[in-house]
């Protein structure tokens, strides 16, 4: 029975020392894939499976993470692990990481058809699995003013940015003031816009009297700039 009870300590010992690597692990792990990718603590989650190689990590050892990827986490993500015993590495680990990532997002309470103006009111704020979208989706501190749906928007669907386009105050045929500096003359003409374009875009024109095309900046509504 003494044998019995000393086995199962020893047991007890190794299974709470694994237990604690592996947490050290994942929290390594985690405010690596927070701090590099700029993300809130609270909406990453991390996941590693049990390596028998971090099983001579000791609660004094520090651990030092990093990767060679580039790209955010999509589920699996390739890592490498330095053990540092009294400032020394005394091994490199390679392993690999579940991350999901979660947060707040967009989220339609109807279908939007293609080229439907956007309303705030047709979507609700949701938290959101993002992991393999998180380049995409559209977050919350986003305005929604002077949106379209570029493509058909299902109900249920997390807003992405593929998903919409902002309204052109100009479009392709319309007829536009040109304006142009030259000094201290200003000019205006007419001009026929042959391209769509939102405040600040660039678009071809032309002028309605020449038929000179030119490149003009999109100032509101109905009106060009012609910089010289």
């Amino acid at each position: 029975m003494k044998y019995f009870n000393i086995g199962l300590l020893i047991l007890f010992c190794l299974t709470g020392s694994e237990i604690l690597a592996n947490e050290r692990i994942v929290d390594a792990t985690k405010d690596y894939i927070v701090e590099r990718f700029n993300l809130s603590p609270e909406s990453v989650v991390i996941s590693v499976r049990e390596n028998r190689s971090f099983d001579e990590l000791r609660p004094s050892d520090s651990l030092r993470v990093y990767s060679n990827m580039t790209s955010p986490p999509r589920g699996s993500y390739s890592l490498k692990y330095d053990i540092i015993r009294d400032g020394v590495i005394i091994k490199t680990l390679s392993s690999s990481a579940t991350v999901r990532i979660y947060e707040d997002a967009y989220v339609a309470n109807r279908k939007i058809s293609r080229g439907e103006d956007i309303n705030p009111d047709d979507f609700r704020i949701e938290r959101c699995d993002v992991t393999y979208d998180l380049d995409q989706i559209v977050r919350p501190n986003v305005k929604l003013d002077s949106m379209r749906a570029d493509k058909t928007i299902r109900a249920g669907d997390a807003l992405e940015y593929q998903m919409i386009e902002r309204i052109p105050v100009v479009e392709r045929g319309d007829e536009v003031i040109i304006r142009c500096s030259i000094g201290a003359l200003d000019i205006s003409t007419i001009g026929i816009a042959k391209e769509d374009g939102c405040v600040g875009d660039r678009i071809d024109v032309m002028n309605k009297e020449t038929r000179k095309r030119l490149q003009a900046e999109v100032e509101s509504q109905g009106v060009v700039i012609v910089n010289r």
